[in-house]
């Protein structure tokens, strides 16, 4: 299992210092395949560290670096638990009332329907449930009810960055946003 994260985090990887050292804990530890009927096919090491498995029909918006697909599900903690690196993401855009709640119905839960940019994508959810998104122009942003609008939370590299240092010293990578978000991951 292990071997094939390693070569899954391998191939794509973009050189930095965080990514090697995922790289090392991946080695040290040992994963199971989960095959959970409700959830998903996920490579996990206990509650330490966890990954999805890629469908083998699931595919990302061509703006995408690489990366993104051997992170994806990425997160410290039990599979069960939400969230997870670019879990959300796919070809589909964001659209006007799904944008605090997937279901679509953001204005019968009280929030604003807001008009999501050009570009924008579903990126992951928090452990709390909150959506952030992801737009072409590689930016993962978030929808503001108070101000009825979308703000910025990190460029995807730096995002990507804190995301795997958060696993790698085995806490939640909203530690790194606590101010931006704050009700959002409370």
């Amino acid at each position: 299992m292990a071997s094939h994260l390693h070569e899954r985090l391998r191939d794509s990887n973009p050189g930095w210092a965080e990514w090697h050292a995922l790289l090392q804990l991946v080695e040290s530890l040992t994963f199971q395949q989960i095959n959970d009927e409700y959830l998903g096919t996920f490579f996990a090491a206990g509650d330490r560290l966890c990954f999805s498995a890629l469908d083998a029909d699931r595919s990302f918006p061509a703006f995408v670096p690489a990366y993104v697909a051997s992170l994806y599900g990425l997160k410290a903690d039990e599979y069960e638990m939400a969230g997870g690196y670019a879990i959300e993401l796919s070809h589909e855009p964001a659209i006007r009332g799904s944008l605090f709640s997937p279901l679509g119905n953001d204005a019968d839960l009280g929030y604003p329907e807001i008009d999501p940019p050009p570009g924008t994508f579903p990126f992951l959810t928090t452990n709390t449930g909150a959506s952030l998104f992801l737009t072409s122009n590689l930016q993962v942003v978030f929808p503001d009810a108070e101000k009825e609008t979308f703000a910025t939370l990190d460029d995807l590299k730096t995002f990507t960055r804190r995301s795997i240092q958060a696993a790698v010293e085995n806490r939640n990578w909203t530690s790194f946003y606590e101010q931006q978000l704050g009700n959002l991951i409370d």
